[in-house]
């Protein structure tokens, strides 16, 4: 690699990092406010799917399900933030 290209991808991790610091309170509020509306709605999902079932067994595999689409839809956006710089 260049020293150009090492200079540049310096100073994007600079500049993400300052932008994370900078948004840190908001970026909190809203990961806050996520896992609320989820401590708030899981348990009764949860309860209602194991009343039908016998057991926790598909709400284990519902939330196992939703974490997977978190984690594509968070590499999926990384993706399209590298290509849109």
């Amino acid at each position: 690699m260049s020293k150009e290209h090492d200079t540049q991808t310096l100073a994007q991790r600079n500049n993400l990092i300052r932008a994370a610091v900078i948004n840190q309170g908001v970026n909190y509020g809203i990961t806050f406010v996520g896992y609320s509306v989820a401590a708030f709605f899981a348990p009764k999902v949860a309860v209602g799917m194991a009343g039908q079932s016998g057991d926790f067994s598909k709400a284990f595999y519902v939330a196992i399900v939703i974490a997977l689409v978190g984690i594509v839809l968070n590499f999926t956006y990384v993706q399209l933030k590298k290509r849109a710089n």
